[in-house]
């Protein structure tokens, strides 16, 4: 399985590439070393209950974040703009983590 994230907004991008055949996760193109399996399985469980998109377009300077899971050849997007899954700070609080590992 292979997970990208993508997190930007007026000041700052992120983005996170997991790939568990290679066991490899990088920051920022920054290898980081973590349990990858745990990684992606709290990512997995998280978006599972996801729609497949989130908008506000009555905000235009805000967040805007995108999902994408490779699991045997089958991709799954989510992302949003300015419009948020109720879970989603979950999502900003692993993001930390890795960037803090």
């Amino acid at each position: 399985m292979k997970i990208t994230i993508k997190i930007y907004n007026f000041n700052q991008q992120t983005k996170i590439c997991i790939d568990e055949k290679k066991n490899l996760l990088t920051f920022n193109g920054i290898k980081k070393n973590l349990n990858i399996p745990e990684i992606t399985e709290k990512i997995c469980i998280l978006v599972s209950a996801w729609q497949n998109s989130y908008v506000n377009t009555s905000n235009i300077d805000g967040e805007n974040y995108e999902i994408i899971i490779d699991e045997n050849g089958k991709n799954f997007i989510y992302s949003g703009k300015n419009s948020f899954p109720h879970n989603y700070l979950e999502l900003k609080r692993i993001v930390e983590e890795v960037k803090n590992a």
